[in-house]
């Protein structure tokens, strides 16, 4: 998980000049990864309070306009016990124009938000006229998404000013909450859109 931390936390950057440099960095998984010893009974009722003292916390950006926009391939493989509690929460807090993520998946995991919150996005954020941002062939198993704001998704939490493609992504045996009174705005594949967008959703799935 050491690399995977470094890869999220290293290529989080501003956009522009300083974020567009990593739009043709790739990473790809060679195993699976085990971030937490995670068991069923954890995610039954997950408290931050007893996730804080038993598991540890995944990387955070300082504000959406702050994330990763390069290619990240999981090759099929499997991250195993995220636990991300933080503003912008997911296996990627927040993917910017041009980033791309697919065949991974994510499972036995915790995801809570105080702004947005997804299983392997945080919020997506785009400035319009650059890049399109792809997330697909991913599956999320056993994972509890929730957050105090309205942005909520199985994939990711909310998107801004973007276009996006979402498509042959699977989430099943999951949670998705909000604590904020627009509960009607969770989704289970991607949260709240706002600005400029477009969205082409295609053969996902989610039992919720």
């Amino acid at each position: 998980g050491a690399e995977l931390y470094k890869m999220v936390k290293e290529y989080s950057n501003s956009p522009g000049a300083a974020g567009t440099k990593n739009t043709t960095t790739y990473f790809k998984l060679t195993n699976d990864i085990y971030l937490n010893d995670v068991w069923a009974k954890d995610l039954e009722n997950p408290t931050i309070e007893v996730w804080n003292t038993k598991f540890n916390s995944w990387h955070t950006v300082a504000n959406y306009n702050s994330g990763f926009c390069g290619d990240l391939d999981g090759d099929g493989f499997t991250v195993y016990g995220l636990y991300s509690n933080t503003t912008y929460a997911g296996l990627v807090p927040v993917l910017l124009d041009g980033g791309s993520i697919h065949n991974i998946n994510l499972k036995n995991s915790f995801v809570r938000g105080t702004e947005a919150a997804g299983g392997l996005v945080g919020f997506v954020k785009g400035h319009w006229t650059m890049s399109p941002v792809s997330i697909t062939y991913c599956t999320f198993d056993n994972v509890v998404v929730t957050s105090t704001k309205k942005y909520v998704g199985g994939v990711a939490g909310g998107y801004a000013d973007t276009k996006i493609t979402l498509n042959n992504c699977y989430v099943v045996n999951s949670k998705l909450s909000s604590t904020n009174e627009n509960k009607e705005l969770v989704s289970g594949f991607i949260g709240t859109g706002w600005g400029n967008i477009v969205h082409n959703i295609s053969n996902c799935f989610t039992d919720d």
